[in-house]
């Protein structure tokens, strides 16, 4: 159950005097913190009727495009299996190697010094080399690990406060839960107040607002007392949604030397009427790999079952399973070893954009990762183990930074400790003590000194968000800036008689809690510059600087995934055996939380390459396997213990160096596998899950 008390306005100022804020989550260092790897996914596109293939410098997600013309009204369509049909209905044939493709979608003049296109009636995959090109499909998956949905909601007064599993944000997200909890119970604005602490894990289900959040604020504001909601696993099956189904094609071509010559990746992905959000894949090969001529065109498809919703690295999760396949199967038949070619045809600016990146060590990482993995490039069946036989893959990993303006308020109290506040939430990944090291690094103070609340829609927010593996470097943008502001003030009240009078602030250090000058050391704590102003404390509130790196630089998170596995050659049963991660995620702030990321979406696409699939009824669109016991997923004897390591080279141009770790795990994962099942058995999937029969 919820309770709260009314708080002074987040907007309020005041240096002294200031109330430590009521709802929010309080977390101190020495304090127990939930354990285990959590993370969430990025943010979606528009959701648009049709995604097709943008111009070359366009950057971000992708947009809505208008229906074709004599689409005539919306098409409705029951059931998982009918992709293919609603397809066709839509004027989308079959394309080479069984995938789908419509031909000519999106097609664009290329911009000058970017890739080309080949002319029209020429052979786009025929280079002097070896072309291969396969479908590659994706079931549907849920959101079946995430922690329930749990809602409370309590009256007090006219104000209604409200326990939402995601988190508060000015975001989007933030602004949706709390007017769809104002619509439901006819509040006012700022009569809604969204409170979180521990979120339990999400993965992109608790982005969204779900038909039960409004649900229960209503259920609060009937019955006049709080208001607890649970969601069953069954419900959870039935309504929230997951990573929706699609079919990708891939085509490379190359010349003799392995250098790509042509680069096709199309594909048709499933959305619904009412929640329409695209699975992106065709963002992924944009970024990767050079090629003298691209094609990339996506198209969606409607279908009548539960809403899509964004999941773990949505897009970059089902695109490197089909780029990165399709370069295992070119470098097979050009007899290279794959990683040999991925090096040859390593980008030095962005293939697309044509912008600088702003860090890429993808080629270091593979070395690094193929020295401690014990690398070699072997012939498919050539290595067996009794009746198992051994193979080898890799992959690369991918995933696009994304930074938000965040807002922050910091609080230096008389008696050396200091307290952060900001809109954020936890929910595993060590947020919390992410934002404590780099506070008390700024402040110079012990980390037992210093304090942060979060959790509490009523804190300072700006447009934080946990989603897109952006919240640790949003967050840290604005402390950072409200540090500096504190510190300003600090100096303006230190007045003649401080050592520090007349010293700008760059001309003084935050160390031993206190301001130091650079030049002669000379200084003193905070509490002797309060207390000789009068003051309890100084609080501050300041917003981090616009992400305006972004727009200048390609910026993005890399990684090699390395497995190995075992497959039994007459059952055809799956083993991961051995799995290294490998990636270059500028700075890495705390090794063990982001250790414990990666190898949380490591095991994930483990799940997603070998167990986990959504079964639909063809009749009436409804999930059939609605719970665990027919939703297999990873237990602990289906992981290896999976090995991390990081290039931790800071990116120059992101805040604190660092870019996000928490969905580049699962990204590459499933094509690691399915390659390293092609050098175990020889033979080539394409479909996920990898089942049995696939194999004998």
């Amino acid at each position: 159950m919820l309770h709260h008390r009314p708080r002074t306005d987040p907007r309020d100022r005041r240096v002294a005097g200031a109330e430590r804020a009521g709802g929010g989550r309080r977390h101190h260092p020495r304090e127990q913190r939930q354990a285990g790897p959590a993370a969430v996914a990025g943010p979606g596109g528009h959701g648009g009727r049709h995604v097709a293939e943008r111009p070359a410098g366009d950057a971000g997600r992708s947009r809505p495009l208008e229906r074709p013309a004599g689409g005539g009204g919306r098409r409705r369509h029951v059931g998982a299996g009918g992709a293919r049909g609603l397809a066709r209905a839509r004027g989308v044939r079959r394309g080479a190697a069984d995938g789908l493709l419509r031909p000519g979608q999106g097609r664009r003049r290329p911009a000058a010094g970017r890739p080309r296109r080949a002319p029209r009636g020429q052979d786009r995959r025929r280079g002097e080399g070896t072309v291969r090109g396969g479908g590659q499909r994706r079931p549907r998956l849920p959101h079946a690990l995430a922690r329930s949905q749990r809602h409370g909601a309590a009256r007090d007064g006219r104000r209604l406060g409200r326990r939402h599993p995601d988190g508060p944000r000015d975001d989007p997200v933030r602004r949706r839960v709390r007017a769809r909890a104002r619509d439901a119970v006819r509040a006012r604005p700022g009569e809604v107040r969204v409170l979180a602490g521990f979120v339990g894990g999400a993965f992109g289900g608790k982005w969204g607002v779900w038909t039960n959040t409004p649900l229960c604020a209503a259920a609060a504001r009937i019955v006049g007392r709080p208001v607890k909601l649970v969601l069953s696993r069954e419900e959870v099956f039935r309504l929230v949604g997951g990573r929706p189904r699609c079919e990708q094609r891939v085509a490379l071509g190359a010349d003799r030397d392995g250098r790509f010559t042509a680069l096709v990746h199309t594909g048709v992905g499933a959305t619904t009427a009412h929640a329409r959000y695209p699975e992106q894949f065709s963002l992924t090969p944009r970024h990767l790999w050079k090629s003298r001529t691209v094609e990339i065109g996506q198209r969606m498809v409607y279908l009548d079952t539960v809403a899509n919703s964004w999941m773990r690295a949505p897009g970059e999760t089902v695109g490197t399973f089909a780029l990165e396949s399709a370069v295992d199967e070119l470098a097979h038949e050009l007899g290279m070893d794959p990683i040999e070619l991925r090096r040859l045809n390593e980008p030095e600016r962005d293939p697309t954009t044509g912008r600088e990146f702003s860090s890429r060590n993808l080629v270091e990482a593979y070395g690094r990762g193929a020295q401690r993995f014990g690398w070699r490039d072997r012939r498919p069946r050539s290595r067996r183990d009794g009746s198992w036989l051994v193979g080898q893959g890799v992959a690369t990993a991918y995933f696009p930074v994304f930074r938000f303006p965040a807002t922050a308020r910091v609080r230096i109290a008389s008696d050396g400790t200091a307290v952060i506040r900001t809109a954020a939430n936890e929910m595993g990944m060590g947020t919390a003590t992410a934002q404590l090291q780099y506070a008390a690094d700024l402040l110079g103070l012990p980390i037992d000194r210093v304090f942060f609340e979060y959790g509490d829609s009523a804190l300072p927010c700006g447009a934080l968000s946990a989603a897109g593996s952006s919240q640790t470097a949003s967050a840290a943008a604005a402390v950072s800036a409200a540090v500096d502001k504190a510190h300003r003030e600090l100096l303006r009240l230190a007045g003649g008689g401080s050592p520090l009078a007349g010293a700008g602030h760059e001309a003084v250090q935050a160390r031993d809690g206190g301001l130091y000058r650079t030049d002669d050391r000379r200084g003193e704590t905070y509490g002797t510059i309060l207390e000789r102003a009068g003051q309890e404390c100084v609080e501050v509130e300041s917003e981090g600087s616009e992400p305006t790196e972004l727009a200048e630089y390609s910026m993005a998170s890399y990684g090699a995934q390395f497995c190995e596995v075992r497959v039994h050659e007459r059952t055809g049963e799956v083993h991961v055996s051995r799995w290294l991660g490998s990636f270059d995620c500028g700075r890495i702030l705390n090794p063990r939380t982001a250790a414990s990321q990666l190898r949380g979406g490591i095991v994930m696409g483990i799940g997603a390459a070998l167990t986990e699939e959504v079964v639909f009824d063809d009749r009436t669109g409804r999930v059939v396997n609605r719970s665990l016991a027919g939703y297999h997923v990873p237990a602990h004897l289906d992981v290896p213990y999976i090995d991390v390591v990081c290039t931790d080279v800071p990116d120059q141009r992101a805040p604190l160096g660092a870019r996000g770790v928490a969905e580049i795990g699962i990204t590459g994962a499933a094509a690691a596998i399915a390659n390293a099942v092609f050098n175990a058995t020889g033979k080539r999937v394409r479909e996920l899950p990898i089942r049995l029969d696939a194999l004998l």
